[in-house]
């Protein structure tokens, strides 16, 4: 049986060179490669192609995709209500553990859940609670460690200063970690808004679409590696700073997602855009439009329609 070599990539910076048979339908090839990356096998995994986005049909096969040889392709996982269940299963072992006061067991927790999606809310804090070693009660019972208050007080800056309370000649310190001072989250769409804003820079793609539905943006920068919400941060310095409605939670009707590189930080080359409509929403094609800015210029706008299960190839531009 003839084999296709490709690069495979996967949440958590996982990368291996598989060969793998090139007439296997593609559904009987993931969970193999699946298993064997380390990655959680009781969860939904998609196929896709780096070269151009397209999840690769699990009832094809690497051959009739016209799969190349050592063609980059990643592993995703489908982001259906398993999926959620899953990261929420992530979280809750963490708050158990930080509760345990076992640390180190609650931050590689939350870092294997910001492996699989490094937008996960962490509305209890517990990140936080984890690096200081701070119960998420109030203080105990049996009073304060002096010497832990002092320690938490001298992290850079960040932590709330505790406020010392007299009563009856006894003094004691209530100290407010979960009052800390926090930059805002520019991937938090509290409330259904938008909290953050979209930066600009040598290039910019900015997705706008008016419906409470997700929508993503992917982007693929001139040495072929793919921006998107699975990825967000590039090497080639490219970012997606914004990001609205992820997985149709606290939605806004006019959401946008924004893929950027800084001033002076974009690479030369061929750049590509798709977008994509498949984790939630309904069954009406919803209308999008693609603004791509250059040097801080509009240089296209590009307007669409998409349903529900599509990706779709709106353009490239070269810089």
């Amino acid at each position: 049986m003839s084999q296709v070599q490709v690069a495979v990539s996967a949440p958590g910076n996982r990368y291996k060179v598989w060969r793998l048979p090139a007439d296997q339908l593609i559904g009987l090839l993931i969970p193999t490669v699946v298993e064997r990356m380390g990655l959680p096998t009781q969860l939904q995994w998609n196929l896709v192609s780096q070269a151009n986005g397209k999840v690769l049909p699990a009832e094809g096969t690497l051959a009739a995709e016209r799969i190349p040889q050592n063609a980059p392709v990643a592993l995703e996982p489908v982001r259906n209500t398993l999926f959620k269940e899953f990261l929420q299963a992530l979280y809750d072992e963490a708050e158990g553990n930080v509760q345990d006061e076992l640390w180190d067991q609650a931050l590689e927790k939350l870092q294997e859940l910001h492996e699989y999606d490094p937008r996960f809310p962490d509305p209890k804090g517990l990140a936080h609670l984890a690096q200081v070693g701070l119960a998420p009660s109030a203080v105990p019972a049996g009073g304060i460690s002096w010497g832990l208050v002092i320690g938490g007080l001298a992290i850079a800056g960040t932590l709330a200063v505790g406020t010392i309370v007299a009563a009856g000649g006894a003094g004691y310190l209530i100290y407010r970690a979960m009052q800390e001072e926090v930059a805002p989250d520019p991937y938090d769409y509290d409330n259904g808004g938008n909290s953050g804003q979209p930066h600009t820079g040598d290039v910019q793609i900015t997705l706008e679409w008016y419906d409470e539905v997700d929508l993503d943006l992917h982007v693929i920068d001139p040495s072929g590696e793919e921006i998107y919400y699975g990825n967000r941060r590039a090497s080639s310095g490219g970012e997606l700073d914004v990001d609205a409605n992820y997985i149709c939670e606290n939605t806004t009707s006019s959401p946008l997602e924004n893929v950027y590189w800084p001033w002076g930080g974009a690479p030369d080359g061929g750049y590509q855009v798709y977008v994509s409509y498949i984790p939630c929403g309904h069954g009406d094609p919803v209308e999008f439009t693609v603004t791509i800015r250059l040097d801080g210029n509009v240089s296209d706008t590009y307007s669409g329609t998409i349903t529900l299960g599509e990706q779709v190839f709106v353009a490239d531009f070269d810089y």
